[in-house]
C-alpha cells in the first residue's frame, strides 16, 4: 500500500469538490445578478412633471399633471408626503394630482407589477397668495355747478389695480362720475381672484345749485318816493 499516493488522491479529491463549490456558488451569483438585472430593467421610470397650478385666493390647493406612466397594465403613483395615491391602466399614461397642499415640496413614484420606480423630480406648491388690503378712500370731490361730476381717489397700494363698479384700472383715481353710490374694489395684478372690497360705500352727490328765485314783495314809486 502506497500511503502516500493515497493520502494525494483523497486530497486532490477533496480540492476537486471545493472548487466545484466555488463554482457552483459563483454560478448561482451570477444567476442571481442576471435576475436583478432584469428586474430592474423592467421596473418602471420616474413620473415626468407636466403642468404645475399653483394655490389662488379662490382654490387654497396646488395641482400636477404627471406623463411617462407604464402604457401597460395597472399603475398606481403614490405622493409623498402624503401619501395619497392615483391609479390607471395602460395604455393611458397621464394623470394629474389634484389637492396638494400650499407650502409643500413633493415626490412621486409610480408602482407597477413590476416594481417601484425612482422618485421624480421635486414639485414645490406654493403658499396661498395674500389677498389686497381693504381699499380706503383718499380723497372725494363731490360736483360743483362748474363740474358736475364727482372724483374719487384710492388710498394707493401696491400691486393691486382699482375698481368703483364698471372695470379695473391700474390708477388709483376715478374722475367723471355721475351722482351715484359706489363701492371700492381692489384686485391683485397677480392673481384676478384676490378681490378685496371696501368696508362702506362712497356716495357722489348732486350738484346743489341755488333755487330758483322768487319775488317776495314788489314796493312802486309814489309821491313822497319817486
Amino acid at each position: 500500500m502506497n500511503i502516500t499516493s493515497d493520502m494525494n488522491s483523497v486530497f486532490t479529491s477533496k480540492i476537486h469538490n471545493i472548487n466545484g463549490l466555488r463554482v457552483s456558488k459563483l454560478f448561482l451569483l451570477i444567476a442571481l445578478f442576471l435576475l436583478v438585472s432584469a428586474k430592474g430593467w423592467a421596473q418602471p421610470t420616474a413620473p415626468i412633471i407636466g403642468t404645475i397650478i399653483q394655490p389662488t385666493c379662490s382654490e387654497s390647493t396646488g395641482s400636477v399633471v404627471l406623463s411617462g406612466m407604464p402604457s401597460s397594465g395597472d399603475w398606481t403613483v403614490t405622493a409623498e408626503p402624503g401619501g395619497s395615491t392615483i391609479t390607471g391602466t395602460g395604455p393611458t399614461t397621464t394623470g394629474t394630482f389634484t389637492g396638494l397642499s400650499a407650502s409643500t415640496t413633493y415626490t412621486f413614484k409610480v408602482t407597477n407589477s413590476d416594481g417601484t420606480s425612482p422618485a421624480s423630480a421635486d414639485v414645490t406648491i406654493d403658499a396661498v397668495p395674500l389677498a389686497p388690503s381693504v381699499p380706503t378712500v383718499s380723497s372725494t370731490l363731490q360736483p360743483t355747478c362748474g363740474t358736475p361730476t364727482g372724483t374719487i381717489v384710492f388710498t394707493t397700494q401696491s400691486g393691486v389695480e382699482y375698481s368703483v363698479g364698471s372695470g379695473y384700472q391700474v390708477s388709483p383715481t376715478f374722475a367723471g362720475l355721475s351722482p351715484a353710490t359706489y363701492t371700492l374694489t381692489v384686485r391683485s395684478l397677480s392673481d384676478n381672484t384676490c378681490i378685496t372690497a371696501a368696508a362702506s360705500t362712497v356716495t357722489i352727490n348732486p350738484s346743489s345749485a341755488p333755487s330758483v328765485p322768487t319775488v317776495s314783495s314788489t314796493l312802486q314809486p309814489t309821491c313822497g318816493t319817486p
